[in-house]
């Protein structure tokens, strides 16, 4: 068997643990893009959140020390709704 026809057997061989070692890093770049977006989604609400005067936060029935927590909570319920 010439050099390069068993490079290109070793190769054909090694295809599916590329393909899967690809897989893994792709699930992992996704997983990574997601979480990036429901942080950046969070930080808009609570600054969305934190721009309003403590009044304006009373009338929605919120403290200021409670904005985080609605952020996540909120966060929370549209995972739960896009899983329905």
């Amino acid at each position: 068997m010439s050099t390069i026809s068993a490079e290109l057997a070793t190769a054909g061989m090694m295809a599916p643990q590329r393909l899967a070692a690809s897989n893994g890093l792709l699930a992992w770049i996704r997983a990574r893009s997601e979480a990036y977006g429901k942080w950046r989604q969070r930080r808009a609400t609570a600054r969305a959140l934190y721009a309003l005067d403590d009044h304006l936060l009373r009338d929605i029935g919120l403290d200021r020390s409670e904005v985080m927590s609605l952020a996540h909570s909120l966060e929370a319920d549209v995972t739960r709704r896009k899983r329905a």
